[in-house]
């Protein structure tokens, strides 16, 4: 099999995955894949039985059966190979959760309130201190979110930034 990121399963209707190559390859020796799966990944333009994917499950194709397409075919994974599709499925699952973010530093605004994704902010000159009268959404992303703020006092374009984690 070779190292793509995201592998699927179809069981008649219904659709499984993604799963890494590691995950695939323990879900068949465990016999959680039967034969008359289909199995692909992103960018294959066809489904593959899985009987046709060498090493997925414990009884694979025969050495002779020549009709086994190149993206399918790999040589088996060496035990270093696998331990590192471990550790990027690991990472992959860990950027899939949804983890709270914070601001940690504003310029230009004053923050009213933030719920780990979003912070409500009031934007403000950072010249002559007047504040905008509308409220305005943004993303809290790790580093700098910026935005531009119009002073009708000064009248001039000021940046707002805002600094999360």
């Amino acid at each position: 099999m070779t190292d793509s990121d995201n592998w699927y399963v179809a069981r008649g209707d219904q659709e499984l995955g993604p799963f890494s190559v590691f995950e695939l390859k323990e879900m068949g020796e465990a016999g959680k894949i039967e034969p008359t799966d289909a199995v692909w990944r992103e960018g294959m333009p066809n489904r593959v039985p899985a009987t046709r994917v060498k090493g997925l499950l414990p009884v694979g194709p025969t050495e002779t059966d020549t009709s086994v397409s190149q993206e399918t075919a790999a040589p088996p994974m060496t035990p270093e190979q696998e331990a590192e599709e471990r550790r990027r499925a690991e990472l992959k699952k860990k950027d899939l959760e949804v983890r709270k973010r914070r601001i940690t530093g504003v310029k230009g605004a004053i923050v009213l309130s933030q719920d780990g994704k979003e912070a409500r902010i009031r934007k403000k000159c950072i010249k002559c201190g007047t504040e905008d009268r509308s409220r305005s959404t943004i993303k809290i992303l790790p580093g700098a979110s910026r935005t531009t703020f119009f002073c009708p006092n000064c009248r001039r374009v000021y940046p707002v930034e805002v600094t999360g984690v």
